[in-house]
């Protein structure tokens, strides 16, 4: 599919040639879902001299203009634009695509007044919409309706060790990141010492607010600081610059959570739910076939999953088994709905969620059976994301567990020579293998499966196959993997 942009390689080309430029942005929706105002990045290149640092940029669907966030992050020698980031929300219906207009010096593309306010007050960074207030304290985060400001809703990270006492993190003041006119992203950093591990945490939290609906996405890094031992030269589990803990979760806590209900999975089974006030899912391995892989080994060589899949439960009653669960628990806080999402749930097992009248607590870290411990190696760090949404409409986050990947036209993309080596073959010696790799027989997603890629450590990582190729049909593949980190 030909892109519709006019392509200018002349870097002296005159304004009214650049003036006309448009890059075309294609968008495929697969998963069934009709999705509203769902963000997307993406980064788009240009050729040099194309784009003067003082480009103005808007974005259209069609005839709509989009909300349009547009940030240079690496410039051609001559100074002009080589790759710029843009952030903006989309509509598409079902199984449908789309094409968007990235128009160059429009005269429409105005900067917006931003619609917030943001100051510190007696230590907390306060930041108020039309319909919200959002107050960032060391030890929390408030949230409540700006016509009901004395009725909030709490959130605040726990880190339990291995006795389960919570480790109370010292955290920096909150910082704003950004703030324009569609979203404000404020973040803080923290330790928190486990005292029987006399060993310490590191904690990153950054928060990204969208103002017209109150859209909000979490996302914290767990970090251990300390060096690895490497006894022998062998990064191997069980090193004494472990860090080793039972769980780490984000816990929302309001008066009360009325009108709860939870779908297990809302991507392949969205009219399937359960309205309880307590509830409990766990995804306690990834659900496939080789569930319990030996790629799930801790340090004494015990495999840490139990169980194939999840499990849904309420007051000890098991209510649904399954394989794989993208959840989305809803409750009504105050006079507002409110869903929550975890995306790449069951891919970063273990995971749960566990509802009361009064709090939700969503484990990133699930307790282990039998009493074991997770372990972060010495250095090593995990990142994960959470999504809440003040809307009425019913699965309005099954976008996070799919989220749409916009693509360039190859052609363009290859033209601007901001990845001198792109090519555009299908021909091409490169372009084979890594066709080989994604679709081929042994394609990545097969190794995946095969010894179960996944859990919080592995998911994202490779599997090194090529360690086995002497190895006999009958026996255990050797693990061994290229990681991501």
């Amino acid at each position: 599919m030909a892109a519709e942009h006019n392509t200018v390689t002349n870097p002296h080309t005159q304004t009214e040639t650049l003036k006309s430029l448009s890059v075309t942005i294609f968008l495929k929706e697969t998963a069934g879902l009709n999705r509203q105002q769902e963000p997307v990045t993406t980064g788009v290149p240009f050729a040099a001299g194309i784009c003067p640092a003082n480009t103005l940029f808007s974005l259209w669907d069609d005839k709509l203009q989009l909300p349009l966030n547009a940030e240079p992050t690496l410039y051609w020698p001559d100074g002009s634009i080589r790759w710029l980031l843009i952030n903006s929300r989309v509509d598409i219906a079902a199984n449908t695509e789309k094409q968007l207009q990235l128009r160059l010096n429009d005269a429409a593309a105005v900067s917006e007044q931003n619609p917030v306010s943001c100051q510190k007050k007696a230590g907390s960074l306060v930041i108020e919409t039309a319909e919200r207030i959002y107050q960032f304290r060391p030890n929390a985060i408030s949230i409540s309706s700006s016509a009901t400001p004395d009725v909030s809703l709490k959130l605040q990270f726990e880190l339990n060790d291995r006795q389960n006492n919570i480790t109370a993190f010292d955290l920096e003041d909150w910082q704003i990141l950004r703030s324009d006119n569609t979203k404000t992203l404020v973040q803080t950093k923290g330790t928190g010492l486990l005292t029987t591990e006399n060993a310490i945490a590191n904690i990153k939290l950054t928060v990204t607010i969208y103002h017209a609906d109150g859209l909000i996405q979490l996302k914290t890094t767990l970090h251990n600081p300390r060096r690895s031992a490497h006894i022998g030269g062998l990064w191997d589990l069980g090193d004494s610059g472990s860090l080793h803990f039972n769980r780490f979760s984000l816990v929302l806590t309001a008066p009360s959570l009325k009108k709860s209900y939870i779908i297990p999975d809302c991507l392949t089974e969205p009219g399937e739910r359960f309205e309880l006030q307590s509830v409990f899912l766990h995804q306690d391995s990834s659900g496939g076939e080789n569930w319990h892989s030996a790629n799930h080994v801790n340090k004494d060589g015990v495999i840490t999953t139990s169980f194939q899949g999840y499990q849904l439960s309420s007051e000890n009653a098991l209510l649904k088994k399954g394989r794989r669960a993208n959840p989305l628990f809803s409750f009504w806080h105050g006079e507002h709905p409110l869903q929550i999402s975890v995306p790449e749930f069951w891919q970063n097992f273990p995971n749960a969620l566990e509802a009361s009248p009064t709090q939700l607590r969503c484990d990133l870290f699930a307790q282990l059976a039998n009493g074991l411990a997770h372990e972060l190696q010495g250095g090593e760090r995990k990142t994960r994301s959470l999504w809440l949404s003040y809307s009425e409409q019913a699965n309005t986050l099954a976008w996070s567990y799919a989220p749409l990947v916009p693509q360039l036209d190859a052609e363009y993309l290859a033209q601007s020579q901001a990845m001198p080596w792109l090519t555009t073959e299908r021909g091409d010696p490169l372009a084979v293998l890594i066709q080989q790799g994604l679709n081929g027989e042994n394609n990545f997603y097969r190794k995946r499966e095969q010894i179960d890629e996944y859990g919080w450590r592995n998911f994202g990582d490779i599997f090194a196959d090529h360690e086995t190729l002497y190895q006999g049909t009958e026996q255990p593949r050797y693990i061994s993997h290229y990681n991501n980190q």
